[in-house]
């Protein structure tokens, strides 16, 4: 077991006292699967209570929030409330994390331990576990420090050995035909008179009898999506329908009454169909007539469909929306009744960003090749302009004169950061000859050290002031050879943009920032022209 210093110890020991045993404090509790889905539902208000009542009455907790995963296994701590509350401890919301025991922070020992020893301790962070009586901060604190990890290992123990008879039971509990999913299927609720049982939840289920009729009828998902949202029908998320929830919700035979399960575990034969499980939403016919419209949906292969596949999309991997920076994912359809395909990015989903929602956003590939090869060809145009202009015999011997400049200012520079390294050693030698005295040389020594570090960068700045020069006035760095081939033969290729685009950021369906590799280079060559333009050198 990692062990903490005396000085961290110390630290924090100040640290408290400096606060004046004054502690932000957040409450966290958690219930797994297993106990959420339990005979007792007020298990997580039974927490909340316990620790709240612990803090009650002591002026030295100041109550900042209460953190709840209800519902989360103990082994996993990606959990969202846990997240937020370590978040808010890195940014000094809160300092102090109150649970009921150890099992709650975690069953896992390895990552349990290294909160308890590493985090917590680096972040200065008390953590108290009530019911096990551990207090960071408490006088039994170094002691708690070779106990507790024990308690760890039993959790994590336990745990693993929970889950191995949670998994038999709902083997066992699917081939009778009980129902042990951890969301209910829209349309049903659960029986609450008969364990494991659904019923039909007719709030819900009209509304996915509309929607096998609509599909039916050759209404397409997005159609369907938008008219549920227009109607203002809550979703299964309690939210917005999308084109997905409905392409999903038409596949299940569930709605024909038949339970699948165990279709996510690893071995497939712990997979169990059982029909006429429940009583069914659809009626066989309209399920079969949907099907078979969902086969007309499928597009036939042929030879268009290649364009799908990610060496066909010049722009993979690219794009992301401006409002958020997420990257956009790649989608495709078709019309002209499916002879014409259509290549397209869209972002991820709809959100808000400081209270203002922003919808999704969707781009052809076609209106970005349009755009990516109008800018270059105006890149180009300006690249000509600036060519012949630096490339005149007046420009180029100005400017050779200028790089001639240059390199005497760095022979000057490299001869007295030569003279400054012997200066630095003649010192050493006179303190070992006793011409000066030991407490003197250090003096000696950072004074030339320094004068060292600034001919240094001097001689760095004037050397990249010399080499972009170089750069420009050839005007044959590789960015602008492919822009020039670009030139020749007008087509974007997907190893051509790779070659010139560094990202795509985009705005509205219409509107993007392109940011290219070679804009630095490319500064470089308009600030040269501009300066002998402003200059008036050619006409001098």
């Amino acid at each position: 077991m990692a062990r903490i210093s005396r000085k961290m110890k110390t630290s924090m020991a100040l640290v408290h006292e400096e606060e004046c045993c004054s502690y932000k404090t957040g409450l966290y509790v958690r219930l797994s699967n297993e106990e959420a889905e339990g005979d007792n539902p007020t298990k997580i208000e039974n927490q909340k209570e316990l620790l709240v009542k612990f803090i009650q009455g002591k002026e030295e907790y100041q109550l900042i929030d209460i953190y709840c995963d209800n519902g989360w296994s103990g082994r996993n701590f990606n959990r969202p409330e846990w997240l937020r509350l370590i978040e808010d401890a890195k940014h000094g919301k809160v300092n102090c994390i109150i649970v009921k025991d150890l099992s709650r922070l975690g069953r896992n020992y390895i990552e349990a331990g290294n909160y308890l020893e590493k985090v917590f301790p680096f972040l200065g962070v008390r953590f108290i576990a009530v019911s096990d009586g551990y207090d960071s901060c408490g006088e039994k604190a170094s002691l708690d420090q070779i106990v507790f990890p024990l308690k760890n290992i039993m959790n994590d123990a336990y745990a693993k050995d929970l889950s191995k008879k949670i998994q038999s039971a709902r083997r066992v509990q699917r081939h009778k035909g009980e129902f042990t999913g951890g969301i209910t299927p829209y349309g049903y609720k659960r029986d609450m008179n008969h364990k494991g049982h659904l019923i039909i939840d007719e709030e819900t289920a009209s509304t996915v009898r509309k929607i096998f009729e609509w599909i039916a009828e050759g209404c397409s998902y997005s159609w369907v999506a938008k008219e549920l949202n227009r109607l203002q029908v809550a979703s299964p998320q309690k939210g917005l329908w999308s084109y997905q929830t409905i392409k999903t919700m038409v596949r299940k035979r569930v709605y024909l009454g038949e339970l699948i399960q165990g279709e996510n575990c690893a071995p497939k034969k712990d997979v169990v169909v059982i029909e006429n499980a429940h009583e069914a939403i659809i009626a066989e016919g309209l399920f079969v007539r949907v099907q078979k419209c969902i086969e007309k949906i499928k597009r036939p292969v042929s030879n268009i469909s290649k364009a799908k596949s990610s060496e066909e999309y010049l722009f993979s991997g690219m794009l992301v929306s401006k409002h958020n920076m997420k990257k956009m994912y790649k989608v495709h359809y078709y019309i002209n009744d499916g002879k014409q395909l259509i290549k397209a990015y869209k972002t991820p989903k709809a959100y808000q960003k400081n209270g203002r929602a922003y919808k999704l956003i969707q781009i052809r590939e076609e209106t970005l090749v349009h755009c990516v090869e109008e800018v270059l060809f105006k890149y180009i145009q300006v690249l000509e302009v600036m060519e012949r202009y630096i490339k005149s015999d007046r420009v180029q011997h100005f400017y050779y004169e200028k790089q001639r400049r240059l390199r005497e200012e760095e022979e000057r520079l490299e001869i007295m950061l030569k003279k400054t390294r012997e200066y630095l050693a003649a010192a050493y030698t006179d303190m070992i000859e006793g011409v000066i005295s030991g407490k003197d040389y250090p003096l000696y020594r950072n004074k030339f050290l320094k004068d060292e570090k600034s001919i240094q960068i001097k001689l760095a700045e004037k050397k990249k002031e010399r080499d972009a020069l170089k750069r420009s006035l050839s005007m044959e760095t590789p960015y602008i050879n492919h822009l020039k081939q670009f030139k020749e033969a007008p087509k974007l290729s997907k190893e051509l943009v790779r070659l010139l685009i560094e990202q795509i950021c985009v705005i509205s369906s219409t509107n993007i920032e392109i940011s290219f590799k070679f804009q630095d280079e490319f500064d470089e060559l308009y600030y040269l022209y501009r300066q002998k333009a402003e200059g008036g050198i050619l006409n001098g």
